[in-house]
């Protein structure tokens, strides 16, 4: 923890444990007089909210980056004194904090107010003015007025709003910030492994915003081919290169006045990333073989399943880039990390998949949702569906039990994992030395070996199971070490 931001006392941090999990938000006090940091603490827990302190400018807009780059959790609301001491003011604190996160709420406090203060405070973007003494009552009702709410009906949105599924707390706090970055027409980056659901959310997100009534268009940046993604997504003029017969408006276009979805944004290649930022910094595209540049008004959503900070230090992806694209991070969960959500998840791919199939499982049998929840779910929602797909099309009915889940299933679950008493695998398996416990490296390097297994080799097929490009599983195949050469597509 950084110094300067201390953790409230003892039952207010059993209190923020509890809070973390029910999705409550998270109000960060910025006060060097630690006796009123301690009160709006305590005053904020006993509504029913999180609440930490840090009693320096310096320290509060780090935590705001720990919380953006998912090693903390993210702040949902900053209560800042305009007087901080020798390391800056309020207002340097909301410059500052409106460029990092500018979906967070910045409410200014002062025992020095004055008019033309509280209209300047409002011009730099807080969300509202309070002086000094002030009635707590009122503290809390500005702090209201500011924290997310539901569009329109004011209700706590959950998953069936948004098109998702899960009551899980991180599901809760994914829904909230969903909401906080559908209020903004700032671009959004979404991390998380494969298979949790970023094309969902990216559109849950723009079915919130108030572009809603507009185009959403996703591109698979990995699936467009080097030669022709810089057309596809920008456009051509007719003679362009070979081939081009007439003239091409390009994806950007397509979604003028919505949302561009660009999913695998890490692999497009470092000629069109520079052309990338300059749309983002201009918001004007300019067609391939054109010389006229044409305003575009596009909401940006980006994806990436693999490590970004990787990809930056690698180099595959730009500094300048990146820091365009994270103006709002959000970190998808795995799976694992959500098992509360299981019976739901099953429940949906159950009904979903026995429609196809002309007949319905209805329930799952105890000992088989134990052995599912054990599973540690490299390929996340996407394997859970994949493995309800089986069920059904090797004949189960009625109930899903052990016998109608997969034998590779129980072989990847560590073996101190399993009851006394369970099953052992079978008997071509028994020999296999315990497992330990499951980096997220191994699960990936598995799930591709297990794919291309289940693909009986066929590579595009694998790449569908993954949910990734062929371009994207040739490259995998290649960091992992099971093909040699370079990692391009076969012809």
């Amino acid at each position: 923890m950084p110094t300067g931001v201390e953790p409230l006392s003892q039952p207010s941090t059993e209190f923020h444990d509890a809070g973390t999990a029910s999705g409550q938000p998270l109000i960060l006090v910025v006060e060097d007089d630690a006796a009123m940091r301690q009160m709006c603490c305590d005053l904020f827990v006993r509504r029913g909210w999180l609440a930490e302190g840090a009693g320096e400018a310096r320290v509060a807009l780090e935590r705001l980056r720990e919380g953006l780059a998912g090693g903390k959790a993210q702040v949902d609301f900053v209560l800042s004194d305009v007087r901080l001491g020798r390391d800056g003011t309020g207002m340097d604190l909301l410059r500052e904090a409106k460029a990092l996160a500018p979906l967070v709420p910045v409410l200014l406090m002062t025992g020095y107010a004055t008019v033309p203060d509280a209209v300047e405070a409002m011009k730099r973007g807080a969300a509202d003015y309070v002086c000094k003494p002030f009635e707590r009552a009122d503290l809390i009702a500005k702090v209201e007025a500011s924290l997310p709410r539901a569009p329109e009906s004011g209700e706590p949105l959950d998953g069936a709003k948004l098109g998702l599924i899960g009551k899980s707390g991180p599901m809760r706090a994914l829904y909230r910030r969903i909401e906080m970055a559908a209020r903004s027409q700032a671009t959004v980056l979404l991390t998380g492994e494969s298979g949790t659901g970023k094309e969902l959310v990216a559109q849950a997100v723009h079915r919130l915003s108030e572009r809603r009534e507009r185009p959403f268009v996703p591109v698979n940046c990995a699936a467009l081919p080097d030669n022709l993604i810089e057309s596809e997504l920008f456009g051509h003029e007719a003679g362009s290169f070979t081939g081009a017969t007439r003239e091409g408006k390009g994806l950007f276009r397509a979604a003028d006045a919505g949302t561009i979805f660009l999913d695998e944004v890490v692999d497009m290649p470092k000629d069109t990333q520079a052309k990338l930022l300059r749309v983002l910094q201009d918001r004007r595209v300019r067609p391939v073989g054109s010389t006229k540049e044409l305003p575009v008004d596009v909401r940006v959503i980006a994806a990436t399943n693999g490590d970004v900070e990787k990809a930056r230090a690698e180099g595959r992806l730009r500094d300048d880039l990146y820091y365009r694209l994270v103006v709002v991070r959000l970190q998808l969960p795995p799976l694992r990390e959500r098992l509360d959500d299981l019976p739901l998840l099953l429940e949906h791919f159950l009904a979903k998949h026995g429609k196809r199939h002309e007949r319905r499982i209805r329930r799952v049998a105890p000992e088989a949702l134990a052995r599912l929840a054990r599973y540690p779910w490299p390929g996340n929602v996407r394997e859970l569906e994949s493995v309800v797909e089986s069920a059904y099309a090797l004949g189960a009915d009625e109930a899903l039990t052990l016998a109608d889940l997969p034998e590779w299933l129980e072989a990847s679950i560590p073996a101190a994992q399993r009851p006394d008493g369970e099953a052992p695998p079978p008997p071509q398996e028994a020999s296999a030395p315990e497992l330990p416990p499951i980096s997220l490296t191994d699960m990936e390097r598995e799930a591709l070996v297990r794919s291309l297994s289940l693909a009986q080799g066929n590579k595009s097929k694998a790449a569908q199971l993954l949910g990734v490009s062929r371009k994207r599983l040739y490259r995998m195949l290649h960091d992992y070490g099971l093909i040699d050469g370079e990692p391009e597509v076969e012809d």
